[in-house]
């Protein structure tokens, strides 16, 4: 169990909703659970991180990928490996 800011966190969890086309992000949703608290189920995690999206990106041919949120680094861009289906850093465009 993890603590920060005196809050024990139980478990947390990250769902990637990318273009399965492309491997573009649309979207990393993020669920963290504390002490004596509920973890939503996969099935419910996904459901979450669809109803983010907004009406233009949802229409896009889109797959979940769900991945291990120690790895997310604020602020970084990514991109899915479809091969791998892994979640990797984008190269940025110069």
């Amino acid at each position: 169990m993890t603590q920060h800011h005196n809050v024990e966190i139980d478990r947390t969890s990250a769902v990637v909703v990318y273009d399965r086309v492309t491997g573009d992000v649309l979207h990393i949703h993020e669920c963290i659970s504390l002490r004596g608290g509920e973890h939503p189920t996969q099935a419910a995690l996904e459901a979450d991180a669809l109803a983010q999206l907004s009406e233009d990106t949802a229409r896009k041919p889109t797959a979940l990928l769900h991945v291990d949120p120690q790895e997310i680094v604020p602020g970084a861009d990514y991109r899915v490996d479809l091969k791998q289906r892994s979640l990797v850093v984008a190269k940025r465009q110069t």
